[in-house]
């Protein structure tokens, strides 16, 4: 079954494996990468068989191995007849839990650090590991904090190295934004996709605007750069990327000049409102999303007008990382 479906791959493809115990959500991620949000509400069905498909980011070729989570068959093929097949070149390890079933912690935490000993056995070079407190929609979630508390503090002593670079994100398909984003900021930074330059591009339009916070997306919106005062809390960003991503047209008021668009966002307050400026620079197909909150009166947010924008595309278009 593996080998069929690994047919003609590349060997510049990367390999990700997402795990999970059942229930935590991995057919749901998977529908949201693959398929629109139309789409993957129609199939989202858990899965007892291997998942393999392709994804590209950012120009890069991905292979996601998705296994089936129910306890029989991880015990039978996962950790058993086919780990080799599942946990060889491995470059990206992420491990899904349902962050709304406390009730299942322990047995998620015990499914983690199996998962931990067979990749130190036979990927002990993947260096990539991410942490999705999944479901956040749901009433009864916990934030990744606590998470990150309750299932990977406890393996601190035994994995030091590895616990230390595992990331946490809060996912939820009601915000596919939220399963996207993650791929695309964290394997960025690990595959050779040059995001520093983004990285560094985004400091300086922070520095130019005096913003607050800066934020560089792909063509498609996905995130690829950034940079940020170093006040904000998790809380404040993850609102910062909510606002940005739930933006509708009725919040927004267009200006254009010379292949340059802002668009203004604002709450229904007019007093205490929550500014977002949105910059496409069409020329090289990138969105600077800069985003400031007046509610705090330190680093605030200029609104960018016309002779703004002008003077920025020509900084912009001499800037060389």
């Amino acid at each position: 079954m593996i080998e069929h479906k690994m047919e003609n791959r590349t060997t510049i493809t990367k390999k990700i494996l997402l795990a999970g115990i059942d229930n935590a959500g991995k057919s749901s991620i998977q529908d949201i990468l693959r398929f629109t949000p139309t789409e993957a509400a129609f199939r989202r069905v858990p899965s007892k068989d291997i998942e393999i498909f392709d994804k590209s980011f950012l120009k890069k070729n991905y292979v996601f191995f998705i296994p089936p989570g129910q306890a029989d068959l991880r015990e039978q093929e996962f950790h058993g007849t086919m780990k080799d097949k599942y946990f060889e070149h491995v470059e990206v390890f992420i491990f899904v839990v349902d962050a709304a079933a406390p009730h299942r912690f322990k047995e998620a935490q015990e499914e983690l650090q199996r998962s931990i000993e067979d990749l130190l056995d036979l990927s002990p070079n993947c260096r990539n590991f991410l942490l999705f407190a999944h479901k956040q929609d749901l009433e009864a979630a916990i934030g990744g904090v606590k998470l990150k508390q309750q299932l990977l503090d406890p393996l601190k002593a035994l994995y030091p190295g590895i616990i230390a670079h595992f990331k946490i994100y809060e996912t939820t398909i009601v915000a596919p934004e939220s399963i996207h984003e993650p791929f695309v900021k964290a394997i960025a930074k690990h595959v050779g996709t040059r995001r520093m330059d983004f990285d560094q591009l985004a400091e300086w339009i922070r520095k130019q605007i005096k913003a607050r916070v800066v934020l560089i997306s792909d063509a498609n919106g996905l995130l690829i750069g950034e940079a940020y005062t170093g006040y904000e809390t998790p809380a404040a960003y993850a609102a910062y990327m909510a606002k940005l991503f739930s933006a509708t047209d009725e919040f927004q008021r267009e200006l254009h000049s010379q292949g340059f668009q802002t668009i203004i966002l604002e709450e229904e307050d007019g007093v205490n409102y929550s500014l977002l400026s949105r910059i496409n620079c069409s020329k090289q197909n990138y969105l600077a999303l800069l985003i400031g909150n007046p509610k705090e009166q330190i680093g605030m947010t200029r609104i960018i007008n016309r002779q703004g924008l002008a003077r920025l595309k020509k900084e912009f278009e001499r800037y060389n990382p």
